[in-house]
């Protein structure tokens, strides 16, 4: 997550796409307590990617 955070275009991307970055990594936390099942991980990164993808992630 440090990695798409410090990345370049975080900065000038949208407050959408920093939202799914976010709760991408709430959901990420929730995988030791097993709390999240791999079809919500799935889907969370796939949520990131369409609202970032326009911002060069």
């Amino acid at each position: 997550m440090n990695a798409l955070k410090s990345n370049p275009a975080y900065a000038n991307s949208s407050h959408l796409c920093k939202e799914e970055i976010s709760e991408l990594e709430a959901v990420i936390k929730l995988l030791p307590m097993r709390d999240a099942v791999p079809t919500e991980v799935m889907a969370s990164v796939a949520d990131a990617q369409q609202a970032c993808l326009p911002y060069g992630f």
